[in-house]
């Protein structure tokens, strides 16, 4: 996730770019050399939010006084309950369970 200060230097570092390079040929890649690696850290809270809206009936909570004690644990149509010391590991960690789960398509060594 992007926080507001980077968003806030990004959006400066722009502002810089476009004064330095408008009238040559260089700006399209000064930007993107720029908002590329920003979009790609995001890609996984995308990919999370993803699978969560995908994952039909979902359970969160927080485990007190059992194993995984401190843990966030998750539980959806699509996995048994996952755990994790962050919600985003047990997010992660269901995706992994449900990736290797899925039916790997055929391919022509089969």
């Amino acid at each position: 996730m992007i926080k507001d200060h980077e968003i806030a230097a990004a959006v400066n570092a722009l502002r810089d770019i476009a004064v330095q390079y408008h009238a040559s040929g260089q700006l399209r890649e000064r930007i993107s050399a720029l908002v590329v690696p920003l979009l790609r850290a995001s890609q996984a809270d995308v990919d999370r939010v993803n699978w969560l809206q995908r994952a039909g009936s979902v359970s969160l909570g927080v485990v007190i006084d059992a194993p995984h004690d401190g843990d966030f644990c998750l539980d959806s149509d699509l996995v048994d309950t996952q755990y994790g010391k962050t919600l985003r590991e047990a997010i992660d960690r269901a995706i992994v369970v449900e990736a290797a789960a899925a039916p790997r398509p055929l391919s022509w060594e089969d």
